[in-house]
């Protein structure tokens, strides 16, 4: 949020900026600048809140995702890894629009996403909300696809902007991709 982007530039001295034209794809990017050490004391700061953010998520949930749905009547349905953010959609609003239209019971088990991919898992195989949450997900997954677009960039890449990393390297001068 506006606050606690606020608060780690004032904190670190960093001038920070979100870019969030992608966030329709899953993700949004990070652009830090100022002295080297603000602009990391600003990225350690901003990683921290994501991986706090993220524990409080997987930690209010009542019920593992992996065992929810986990039943013979439910389906099992594996999707790669890239395409998973696009079908949570930005704060889960792709996710909960295929919940709404179905109908069907959906939670997204991401415990293999190290191995490359992510279990979804859909209430009442062979139902007609199970049908219709399996045709909208395919349907976004091919739309994913058309689109060719490239994952998003490791977080080693840190303040790079989108361009560059398409490019795999600096196109404007502003940021800087990792070398190898």
């Amino acid at each position: 949020n506006r606050e606690t982007v606020r608060e780690i530039a004032e904190r670190t001295g960093a001038r920070i900026e979100i870019e969030q034209s992608t966030q329709d794809q899953g993700f949004s990017t990070v652009r830090i600048t100022g002295s080297a050490s603000a602009a990391e004391a600003a990225r350690q700061m901003i990683l921290s809140r994501v991986k706090d953010s993220a524990a409080q998520q997987s930690s209010s949930s009542s019920t593992s995702s992996s065992s929810y749905l986990a039943r013979p009547s439910d389906d099992a349905v594996p999707v790669e890894q890239r395409f998973v953010g696009y079908i949570i959609g930005p704060a889960g609003g792709t996710l909960k629009q295929i919940k709404e239209l179905s109908g069907a019971k959906i939670v997204i088990d991401q415990e293999t996403r190290e191995q490359g991919y992510s279990i979804i898992r859909i209430g009442d195989s062979g139902s007609a909300e199970n049908l219709r949450a399996k045709e909208l997900i395919e349907a976004k997954i091919r739309e994913c696809q058309a689109q060719a677009l490239p994952p998003p960039p490791p977080p080693s890449w840190g303040a790079a902007c989108w361009q560059c990393v398409r490019a795999r390297r600096c196109t404007r001068g502003s940021c800087r991709p990792p070398t190898k």
